[in-house]
């Protein structure tokens, strides 16, 4: 089975740096323009009510979205709970949001930014694709060679698209 995700934005893989708050988050486009699909890791022990909270404004976080989260069991290994919510009511056109995840208990992400879905049907957007990334410290600079070329980027970005895993 292949998966592929959509990763969009600058950041798309935030590690938090005590073990109980949310973890490798990662966002790809919902089902319409209108929605960005949520989802991240947290360790056992820390399963209170996650939320991701989102906004214009990196300091004014306004809307809310209950998150559902499950894990699973295979032969000795469990994994960490994997939470997933849908941001809906987005607008299109590479419009910059801020976000994190977290609960009021367990702690937050930091709050970091993606960029909506550009439109369907426009000319000139572009896609970074890319697989397998592994978990060198040339995958660091990849992808900060990466995030420097969309950020220059004059016209509408499509985000990354990643075809494989993204190794910690």
């Amino acid at each position: 089975m292949l998966v592929v995700l959509f990763i969009v934005g600058a950041s798309f893989l935030v590690g938090c740096a005590e073990a109980v708050s949310p973890q490798e988050m990662s966002l790809n486009y919902g089902a319409t323009t209108s929605e960005m699909v949520v989802t991240w890791a947290v360790v056992e022990g820390n399963v209170s009510a996650q939320v991701v909270e989102f906004g214009k404004f990196e300091k004014l976080l306004t809307g809310s979205v209950a998150a559902a989260g499950s894990k699973y069991v295979v032969k000795d290994y469990t994994s960490p709970y994997l939470y997933r919510a849908t941001i809906t009511g987005l607008e299109e056109g590479n419009k910059e949001y801020y976000y994190r995840v977290g609960s009021a208990d367990g702690g937050y992400s930091d709050t970091i930014s993606f960029k909506s879905h550009p439109g369907v049907g426009p000319e000139g957007v572009t896609m970074h694709v890319l697989g397998d990334l592994g978990n060198t410290q040339n995958s660091v600079s990849t992808l900060q060679e990466m995030q420097a070329d969309e950020a220059s980027l004059e016209g509408l970005s499509a985000g990354f698209v990643l075809v494989g895993e993204i190794g910690r």
